[in-house]
């Protein structure tokens, strides 16, 4: 029954995978079926919670890294397409550690970021299944564990045992699904989200930051 909800929505990615960007293809595979998507965001805003403008923004920022065949307006609507999917009824979890840093460096012009930050706080307001932690660039973390990079933890509606962890570098995206190679994932993540902020303190952050880089007449933080 499961697998006859989900059908319609596996496979979409397939047909554009060459103008959205393999990467992003890769990634809408990973999301189809998943239960729980956990996320650690190092320097920049995770996809899944991206803007049009802001993705807009970013898929053009560095053209050399893509192929030919690749469509900025398709990959826009590729992942406003996984979000929706994300938001369903029948969506899964979305539980997401975001460092300062993707908060601070801006990787937009001011106001794209403004409006990316109170984005996120309307989700999170409307949608209880999603989860933002904010990681203070102080924070103390257990074991003075320094995360490398941006990665994703997925669990699965048919396996509920089988992981999956998509770890983000600058060229591509390494995905591991061995116990050995995922429990150091898991087990940093439980110290990344224990040395987060509370989530009411994150959105609280996240609008004083929004409201510094582009104020809003009336609005409070």
């Amino acid at each position: 029954m499961d697998a006859a909800t989900d059908g319609w929505a596996r496979g979409w990615w397939m047909a554009a995978a060459g103008r959205m960007g393999a990467r992003q293809a890769t990634y809408a595979d990973l999301e189809s079926g998943a239960r729980t998507i956990t996320e650690y965001a190092l320097a920049l805003v995770p996809g899944l919670l991206q803007t049009t403008a802001f993705a807009d923004a970013r898929l053009r920022s560095e053209p050399a890294r893509h192929a030919e065949t690749f469509d900025p307006a398709t990959a826009v609507a590729a992942r406003a397409h996984r979000q929706q999917l994300l938001l369903a009824i029948d969506g899964p979890r979305y539980d997401v550690v975001l460092d300062e840093i993707a908060i601070r460096r801006c990787a937009a012009d001011p106001h794209i970021v403004a409006d990316q930050l109170r984005h996120i706080v309307a989700v999170c307001a409307a949608h209880p299944t999603v989860t933002v932690r904010v990681l203070p660039t102080d924070a103390s973390i257990k074991g003075h564990s320094a995360p490398r990079s941006a990665y994703s933890i997925y669990r699965y509606r048919d396996t509920p045992d089988s992981v999956a962890v998509a770890a983000d570098t600058l060229t591509s995206d390494l995905i591991y699904t061995e116990p050995d190679e995922v429990q150091p994932y898991l087990s940093l993540h439980s110290r990344l989200k224990a040395a987060a902020l509370a989530p009411e303190m994150s959105l609280h952050l996240l609008r004083v930051a929004a409201q510094g880089l582009s104020p809003v007449e009336g609005a409070s933080a």
